[in-house]
């Protein structure tokens, strides 16, 4: 009886893919009317004073889901993001890689260099993080060093003779954080 029970565990062992050894990133969006958003989360956003019309999202993944709103501000696309109880996550605003900091554009540049084959940089949003008053002081460009500055890279990468999406962070000096593989989602339901 011992030894089936041993089979059968070093059987999952073997089985089981070790997608715990790398980070996934898997996300659904879905849109949300402004009733079905924390009121915190609104009031927040209406302090940003955007002038466009904001979107709020659903973001699910694997293990949590947040609140997103959408829009438009100062000509740049801003992204403000809440845990599921309407607490403030940090606000992400895109921008060219050429405006960043020269120094933090060489060390990224370089470790994306030795990390891949080949790569192109697909997307780039500085993400602000802190005190919900440090990170509004943050997007209306009024100075403020109570707030965390990173940089959210999406990469189209070749690594290992496959390519793949890849979303990497970068801390305010260019330094490496963390990667995680984008998941495509599968088109279910749909057949040609």
């Amino acid at each position: 009886m011992e030894r089936l029970l041993s089979f059968y565990i070093l059987l999952f062992i073997v089985t089981t893919p070790f997608s715990f050894l790398a980070q996934e990133k898997l996300e659904m969006e879905s849109r949300l009317n402004n009733e079905e958003v924390p009121e915190s989360a609104l009031l927040y956003v209406d302090s940003i004073s955007p002038k466009n019309k904001v979107k709020w999202y659903l973001d699910e993944s694997i293990n949590f889901y947040t609140y997103e709103a959408k829009f438009v501000h100062r000509s740049k696309r801003h992204s403000v993001e809440f845990d599921s109880l309407g607490n403030l996550q940090d606000v992400e605003v895109e921008v060219e890689f050429e405006s960043l900091p020269s120094d933090a554009c060489s060390v990224i540049s370089d470790y994306l260099k030795n990390d891949n084959q080949r790569y192109k940089i697909k997307k780039v949003q500085i993400q602000y993080s802190g005190t919900p008053d440090a990170v509004l002081d943050a997007v209306n460009d009024e100075d403020s060093n109570k707030h965390f500055v990173r940089y959210e890279l999406v990469v189209k990468c070749k690594k290992d003779d496959e390519v793949h999406l890849y979303e990497y962070l970068f801390d305010a000096d260019g330094r490496f954080m963390s990667i995680a593989k984008i998941l495509p989602l599968k088109a279910s339901n749909i057949e040609y």
